[in-house]
């Protein structure tokens, strides 16, 4: 949104630089006259979002899977911090952009950086490291904040 009002008030800028006052004015109009329609997306609960990509040794080992899906929903469903979730896997999408070679995703959300590092310090959080670290060969975690 702020991007289109950003680009209208250029080209009122530049139209006002070669054109009267007149057509400034008639232009002004218009241009107040248009409606910008957006998507009214739900907003991630929490300021504080953590993503975590899990790359597990034996993706295709149905025990190991178990395993890990149990333990982690354990873990998320008793962790008093996380404000919203997401578990899942890649979704297959084919683009040059996308990876898909990771085998879980954890996405969790949090009121501030302050719950999430003591999330971070949480028994059902080690209980979860320590019962599936055997399980992964790479772990990639990206945090970010709301702006």
């Amino acid at each position: 949104m702020k991007e289109v009002i950003n680009w209208l008030t250029l080209l009122i800028f530049c139209f006002a630089v070669s054109c009267s006052q007149k057509q400034v004015d008639t232009a002004k109009a218009q241009v107040s006259d248009v409606k910008v329609e957006t998507k009214d997306a739900k907003v991630i609960d929490g300021k504080f979002v953590h993503v975590v990509l899990f790359w597990l040794k034996k993706p295709t080992d149905k025990i190991a899977c178990t395993k890990f899906e149990s333990s982690l929903n354990n873990f998320i469903d008793n962790s008093e911090f996380v404000t919203s979730m997401h578990i899942g896997k890649p979704a297959g999408t084919d683009r040059e952009v996308v990876d898909n070679s990771y085998t879980y995703s954890l996405i969790v959300s949090f009121d501030s950086k302050e719950a999430h590092d003591k999330y971070q310090a949480e028994a059902v959080h080690k209980k979860f490291v320590e019962e599936c670290a055997d399980l992964w060969d790479k772990v990639q975690i990206y945090d970010s904040i709301h702006f």
